[in-house]
This record gives C-alpha cells, sequence and structure tokens, in this order.
C-alpha cells in the first residue's frame, strides 16, 4: 500500500525560495528521475506561508526514506531555498479523500499558484 509524505521547508522568503526553484530546474529534474526510480508515485511542491511544502505519494515509506535521507542533490536544493532543514514530514498510508463538509467544500487548498508535479 501506497505512503503519502508531506514535509515542509520553513522559508524566510518564498519569492526567493521559489526564485531559487526555478535557478535549480536542471538539478530538480535529476532528482525527479531518481524519485521515479526508487518508488515515487507523484510529486507536488507548493507554497506556504513562510515554507515551501512538498507533498508525495511513495510506494512504501522506507522507499521515500532512501530516497531522501543524506541525498546531496536535497541537501543542495534545500540550502538555496535558504532552508536549514524540513520540519519532520509525515508517512501515512494512503486511505480514502475525506468527505466534503456541509459547506460542500472539502479541506483548504495548498496554495498552488506556484508548484510542480510529476506522476509516474
Amino acid at each position: 500500500m501506497c505512503v503519502i509524505v508531506i514535509a515542509r521547508f520553513p522559508v524566510s522568503d518564498v519569492a526567493r525560495a521559489q526564485a531559487a526553484l526555478a535557478e535549480n530546474s536542471a538539478l530538480l529534474e535529476e532528482i525527479t528521475e531518481d524519485t521515479k526510480k526508487l518508488g515515487a508515485i507523484h510529486h507536488t511542491f507548493a507554497a506556504g506561508e513562510n515554507e515551501l511544502i512538498v507533498v508525495d505519494e511513495w510506494d512504501t515509506a522506507e522507499s521515500f526514506q532512501a530516497f531522501f535521507n543524506g541525498n546531496p542533490k536535497v541537501e543542495k536544493v534545500t540550502a538555496d531555498i535558504g532552508s536549514r532543514a524540513f520540519r519532520p514530514s509525515r508517512c501515512s498510508r494512503r486511505g480514502r479523500r475525506p468527505a466534503p463538509s456541509k459547506s460542500g467544500q472539502g479541506r483548504p487548498a495548498l496554495d498552488t499558484a506556484s508548484r510542480r508535479e510529476h506522476t509516474r
């Protein structure tokens, strides 16, 4: 069963962090290819308030950890966006989508004005 991983990277300047992502586009493409080989199913970047958020779907939590822990490419991008570390990620088994609220709206969406996605 696949897992959803949410990682939050605190940054002091979101616009600067997004510019750093754009400057690292070639490296991000390499990382994307690496993740696909190691078990990533879906990947999204989103911007929040003073943070960049990564939402991934992986085949297993162990696959994500094997990719992420000590990965020099990820460490470079993390440093370039101005984040020393990320807040602990959550790995949880993928379940059903939450039911909409009585108002007809689901949970609030992330700010996705600037996001990158890939699907295997």
